[in-house]
């Protein structure tokens, strides 16, 4: 882990390399980059140039005490924008600007300003892109009322383009930030995101919404112990599930938009019920059409593909999944984009999940080509370990349970590319596809204890 120091410690360093050794200002800092990084100091966070700092640090206070102290009737939207306007160019050069505009208190005085202008339009706008701009990648300023305010913006604008702009802010404050997605799970944002989503005439509030779906169900903050990703899944599924399979169907044929409503179903789908649910609402038919009307484009393939993987977790929706054609489709697709990795690795996790526990899809499935697959995936993406360890799985899973299909895939050559994986990453999955291969392979213990015999007290 790369070592930190503060803005205030490499100040330090650059004015004692002025004082003590006689250096100008540029010569100074350069110094001081360069001690820093032989220690091995990330300096990503620090404003390194003297310069760019000074200027940034006269305007960025500037603008801040304007906002800071900013009353409805006092200024002009103009000056009110002119202002937000620098602060969104200081803070769009990168975080040690967003750090240094946040000690100067921009996220307070933004949401003073916000709370001033929630019916002023344009300029309301202006203020939730710089808000955007400010907690991107810098999350820990958010706070109550800051939550507070967002989502009364939502509840009540009807402007698209205000309505995206706070949509946005949501965004910015959920990634990798546990706390803030509990902050909008426990005012309820899962309906008010019901509502968003009824607003389905707008594709950008709609692209925006499954963003955030997305994004209110990551589990992605390392800080945290415990993540509710799982219940903020729940909580907006419940409602929201039909509503866009639904969508979905309306969408289809929309490739700007049918990825973002997959993606937030994916994430979302989390119960056996909630299959079902979606094989009720017609989501299957829905992922089929697009896959046979779409083979082309590959981030369309590949949403689809992590959905029949999601579904394939329900053994009813399974046997529905392939009744409906689900393996020749799933197949062509791997075989149109074989040379991405990731739609690679999602065709390979769908077959796995399709033929776990069942010998007739397994058979469909080599019927079909999908010894084929895997075999190319496992020689072109012989570098990829998520691809490499997909394709084991779906191996071991076709075989396990239909002996017979074992010698088609020996015929195929596949022991050598199994023996050939990398340990480091997916030896243990080889392993288990080559023992039900009939292949010849060591299993070891990891522990066999000390061979010390207990006595009866112990």
């Amino acid at each position: 882990m790369a070592l930190v120091v503060s803005q205030e410690t490499f100040d330090q360093v650059v004015r004692e390399n002025v004082e003590d050794l006689d250096m100008d200002l540029e010569e100074a800092a350069e110094d001081a980059i360069q001690q820093f990084k032989a220690q091995g100091v990330d300096l990503g966070n620090i404003i390194t140039d003297p310069n760019m700092k000074k200027e940034s640090e006269s305007e960025l206070s500037s603008c801040i005490a304007h906002l800071s102290g900013f009353k409805y009737n006092d200024s002009n939207d103009s000056d009110l924008d002119r202002d937000l306007q620098t602060i969104r160019k200081w803070c769009d050069k990168g975080i040690q600007y967003r750090i240094l505009a946040g000690k100067f208190k921009a996220y307070n005085a933004l949401i003073n300003v916000l709370s001033q202008s929630l019916d002023r339009g344009k300029i309301l706008t202006s203020i939730l892109k710089t808000l955007t701009s400010l907690l991107t990648g810098y999350p820990d300023l958010f706070d109550d009322d800051g939550a507070d305010a967002l989502l009364s913006v939502l509840s009540t604008s009807k402007e698209a383009e205000i309505v995206v702009a706070c949509l946005k802010v949501a965004q910015a404050c959920c990634l990798k930030h546990e706390k803030n997605r509990q902050k909008f799970a426990n005012r309820e944002i899962h309906t008010l995101i019901t509502s968003l989503l009824e607003l389905s005439n707008d594709s950008a509030i709609l692209i925006e919404t499954c963003e955030l779906i997305k994004l209110l169900t990551l589990d992605d903050d390392i800080r945290e112990q415990i993540s509710r990703a799982h219940e903020h899944a729940r909580l907006i599924a419940i409602n929201n599930l039909c509503i866009l399979c639904d969508l979905l169907g309306k969408n289809r044929n929309d490739m700007a938009t049918a990825p973002h409503i997959l993606a937030a179903l994916s994430a979302i789908v989390v119960r056996n019920e909630f299959c079902e649910k979606v094989d009720q609402a017609g989501g299957i038919i829905h992922i089929l059409d697009i896959l046979a009307a779409h083979p082309d484009t590959e981030r369309v393939n590949l949403q689809c593909l992590k959905m029949i993987k999601v579904l394939a977790g329900n053994d009813d929706v399974k046997l529905h999944l392939m009744q409906s054609g689900a393996s020749p489709l799933l197949l062509a697709a791997m075989s149109r984009h074989k040379g991405s990795s990731v739609v690679s690795s999602a065709g390979c996790s769908c077959i796995a999940a399709l033929a776990l526990r069942s010998p007739d899809n397994a058979q469909v499935l080599v019927d079909n080509g999908a010894a084929d697959a895997l075999v190319d995936a496992l020689k072109i993406h012989s570098k990829n370990g998520n691809v490499q360890r997909a394709a084991c799985l779906a191996i071991r899973n076709l075989v396990s349970r239909n002996k017979g299909l074992c010698a088609t895939f020996l015929s195929l050559g596949v022991e050598d590319l199994l023996n050939s994986v990398d340990k480091a990453t997916c030896w243990d999955e080889a392993k288990a596809a080559l023992r039900d291969l009939g292949c010849n392979v060591k299993l070891e213990e990891p522990f066999k204890g000390k061979g010390v015999k207990l006595s009866q007290g112990d």
